[in-house]
């Protein structure tokens, strides 16, 4: 079984999630209750393959302007 916790805690220094260390704990446990007889290669790959910052900021970016939008219509009318 891989041990995600090591990979966990860094992703949530780097990322700045503000997750607890109990709350990192017990995501890297339920995962890798979940992926039991995998190797850690397939548990990152698996992991990575989700993960999509460009398009989550991309999302971001759209809702700003949307937001913007919806908020200088109601200012005009």
């Amino acid at each position: 079984m891989p041990n995600l916790l090591p990979l966990a805690k860094k992703y949530n220094r780097e990322k700045h999630l503000g997750l607890s260390r109990a709350e990192v704990a017990a995501a890297a446990r339920r995962f890798e209750a979940r992926c039991e007889g995998w190797t850690q290669a397939d548990a990152e790959a698996y992991c990575l393959d989700y993960w999509d910052s460009v398009g989550e900021e991309a999302v971001k970016n759209v809702q700003t302007e949307r937001n913007h939008a919806n908020a200088a219509r109601r200012v005009a009318a």
